[in-house]
């Protein structure tokens, strides 16, 4: 069988693409760094880790992961019946909790390495997740990694030489079909003659000459801005919230006795649980005071008058920080201040 030129170079287009594909797999892809793996069980008890070691200033989540070829039963949904207590123990240092302490499902725990301690994990399941036991439940101490902007480049790129390729291989039959298509007629012993009489171009002259300098300019621009925006910095995504019902208490459902608040009054003042710090040492400060806390949740409030500029900077000094982050709108404050009043006993 003769393969067409076009054909080839489909082949080999399809080649580099799924070539392409699979090392991005392989060599780019997330992995996340796993420190303890153990089957468990969820029936009402304790589940105790013993030691464990993780690598220092990283943060690893605690999950809890399940077999998802088993059978789901239908009143078993995993968010809605695991609940636990749990005491995460390093060097004499004891930090306490309970899950679900977040939005992410099975993450029951975090914590942030330091130095070369050593961990226990001690975590006491509540009733009602006995029904996930089929489901082969495990304990993981794991990163969370994201994908590299070089990851997600190259796998959208590999599909274009193999759709290109696929376009190859593709044309001859698509090509045959309109050409049998085209020879059918209804009197094929007539002999067609051309009604106007067709005229002849004059030849084109030979290129000899440097393209036009406007299509070179288009051209070489036209590859930069290909080239930034797939492997370029990516630019501000803004600020990401959660769209849910208004909670005026929402913010005093923390398990640690003092939350992490950071407040900002006008013109550009930070405070950090009352206490006043200056912009260069916001960072240092939060992860200071998050390293020790196993839940990262920080709550942002600011004064009317305070300009924009100044919330979003320490908001985007929040997120850096990888918390969780909780804005007390006004709305908020003036609900919670009003259900603490209906809430007081009166004095007769």
């Amino acid at each position: 069988m003769n393969v067409s030129i076009g054909g080839r170079i489909g082949v080999c287009l399809i080649l580099g693409g799924i070539g392409l594909f699979y090392c991005s797999i392989r060599w780019l892809a997330p992995h996340p760094d796993v420190s303890l793996e153990m089957p468990v069980s969820l029936s009402p008890g304790h589940v105790i880790t013993g030691n464990f070691s993780v690598n220092p200033d990283t943060i690893y989540y605690i999950d809890i992961k399940l077999d998802k070829t088993s059978h789901v039963h239908a009143n078993c949904e995993p968010r809605s019946v695991l609940n636990t207590r749990w005491v995460l123990s390093s060097e004499g240092e004891a930090q306490e909790g309970g899950s679900p302490w977040e939005d992410t499902g099975l993450t029951i725990a975090a914590l942030y390495g330091e130095g070369k301690k050593r961990y226990t994990f001690d975590a006491e399941v509540l009733p009602g997740a006995s029904c996930l036991n089929d489901r082969n439940p495990r304990l993981k101490v794991q990163t969370h990694p994201g994908p590299s902007d070089l990851y997600v480049a190259l796998t959208w790129l590999s599909i274009l030489p193999v759709g290109l390729g696929f376009v190859l291989l593709s044309r001859p039959y698509f090509g045959r079909q309109f050409s049998i298509a085209e020879g059918v007629r209804i009197f094929p012993d007539m002999v067609l003659r051309n009604v106007l009489p067709v005229k002849k171009h004059a030849p084109l002259r030979l290129i000899h000459e440097p393209p036009h300098w406007p299509l070179f300019c288009v051209a070489i621009l036209s590859f930069l801005i290909f080239v930034f925006m797939s492997f370029g910095p990516l630019g501000s995504k803004g600020l990401f919230i959660t769209l849910k019902n208004r909670d005026a208490v929402a913010w005093e459902k923390s398990p640690w006795p003092v939350a992490l608040e950071v407040y900002v009054r006008a013109p550009a003042r930070f405070f950090i649980n009352g206490q006043e710090v200056s912009w260069n040492d916001v960072h240092a400060r939060l992860i200071e005071q998050l390293s020790r806390r196993a839940e990262w949740t920080v709550y942002f409030e600011a004064e009317p008058d305070v300009p924009f500029m100044h919330a979003a900077n320490a908001i985007d000094m929040i997120q850096s920080c990888r918390a969780k982050f909780v804005w007390i709108t006004p709305k908020m404050r003036e609900d919670w201040q009003q259900k603490s009043k209906e809430s007081k006993p009166l004095r007769r």
